[in-house]
């Protein structure tokens, strides 16, 4: 997925296939979204995520891949999601 900062917006967008991806090479991050700053003691998909997506944007990456997102299990660990 492709984020683009604009005026203060995020847009998003993914290719409907992955014939339509070319074979040109881009760089991506793997983060769950709990390791983000956030008022709780996990991270969450506000004005963090927000500022992380500009500076991958600013950084030239093409995409953020998140770990399946899903309540947190035991331990508030992503890993363990139910």
């Amino acid at each position: 997925m492709k984020g683009t900062a604009k005026r203060g917006t995020l847009r998003a967008s993914a290719p409907r296939d992955r014939a339509s991806l070319g074979s040109r090479r881009r760089a991506g991050v793997l983060l769950h979204p709990s390791s983000l700053d956030g008022p709780d003691p996990i991270g969450d998909i506000g004005p963090a995520a927000h500022r992380f997506l500009h500076w991958l944007a600013r950084a030239g990456f093409a995409s953020w891949q998140m770990l399946p997102v899903g309540p947190v299990g035991e331990g508030n660990s992503p890993y363990s999601s139910r």
